[in-house]
């Protein structure tokens, strides 16, 4: 009792979107209402957005779409059977050519193609009830732009990083050279505390003995003085 049909108007050349419903009673068909709604405003809507965008039937064949040159042009090849369904019903001109960037095959998601020089990332959504895809290419370019900007960023970050790693190893390793020095130093400073008080404990001793000596010589004078007097008194 309902009937979806997309094509080209046999009078007016006006594609559009045929909706067809039984009229019934009592068992009987009495009539079809068609309704033809026209897509060209999503079209024009397409046009004004990055990128481009397009729809295509269950057989690859591009029936609406940003860009007016691919309008009935395939994805691929028809088969013969298709060509066949094509020239009965009529939706669009016969045995379409095939668009050259696609390669020869449906659009998926994730794939690359390129269009009028550019690179173009594939987004590719199922119309399960009209069985119809929506395909949107959108240029790589600035993704590209982007990517090559967040890599400086990260270069410039890491260089940064690196920097100050650098920066602090090398506060440490003076720290560190500083901590050895001071260590010399204060080991310096020991050894030679020791040395001046070992060797004021040896000229403390050798001034003792000198002492000692000295008084030995004064009494060995004076034994000579008491010995010289007897022998002129003598």
């Amino acid at each position: 009792g309902r009937g979806r049909f997309f094509g080209v108007g046999a009078t007016s050349r006006i594609p559009g979107y045929f909706l067809s419903y039984a009229l019934k009673s009592g068992g009987r068909t009495l009539g079809v209402a068609t309704v033809k709604v026209k897509l060209d405003a999503a079209e024009r809507v397409w046009a004004t957005l990055p990128g481009a965008m397009l729809v295509t039937d269950e057989r690859s064949v591009v029936i609406l779409g940003s860009r007016p040159e691919w309008k009935f042009h395939a994805l691929r090849p028809l088969s013969a059977a298709e060509r066949a369904v094509v020239a009965a019903e009529r939706p669009y001109p016969p045995d379409p050519a095939v668009l050259p960037w696609a390669g020869g095959a449906a659009l998926q998601t994730g794939q690359h193609v390129v269009v009028d020089g550019a690179a173009h990332l594939v987004t590719a959504r199922a119309l399960p009830a009209q069985r119809w895809q929506v395909q949107a290419l959108d240029p790589l370019a600035p993704a590209f732009s982007r990517a090559r900007s967040r890599a400086l960023m990260a270069s410039l970050a890491a260089a940064v990083a690196g920097l100050l790693l650098m920066a602090a190893w090398q506060s440490r390793r003076n720290g560190l050279q500083k901590l050895a020095t001071q260590a010399a130093l204060q080991a310096a400073h020991d050894s030679l505390e020791t040395r001046v008080a070992e060797r004021t404990r040896q000229l403390s001793e050798a001034n003792r003995a000198l002492g000692a000596e000295i008084e030995a010589r004064k009494a060995v004078e004076q034994s000579l003085h008491a010995t010289q007097a007897e022998l002129v008194h003598a």
